[in-house]
């Protein structure tokens, strides 16, 4: 039984897809900050459409604003200038803190 061989050139290939309609993302980011401040990082790869592996940092806040506030002290109550009245006397707490 004869055998007949070609010799074939490799090239390359680049499929393509067609598609009609609207495209939608999976899943959709929708990050906001819990703090103000400046944004000081961004993520050079950031881009619409990319992907970052879990736990990559994607923009940092600066937060020494929020740390200052932090440091602040704070009264022990709000300064309403209510009068609070105990079982003895009314007492005006207005200018204490």
């Amino acid at each position: 039984m004869p055998v007949t061989t070609l010799q074939v050139a490799e090239y390359e290939v680049r499929p393509t897809v067609t598609g009609y309609g609207e495209v939608e993302p999976d899943i959709l980011l929708d990050v906001r900050a819990e703090v103000a401040g400046k944004v000081v990082y961004v993520h050079p790869q950031l881009k619409q459409g990319v992907l970052l592996p879990a736990g990559t940092l994607v923009v940092q806040i600066d937060d020494s604003d929020y740390v200052l506030a932090l440091k602040k002290p704070r009264p022990l109550w709000p300064r309403t200038g209510r009068i609070w009245r105990s079982r003895r006397s009314p007492v005006r707490m207005r200018n204490w803190i």
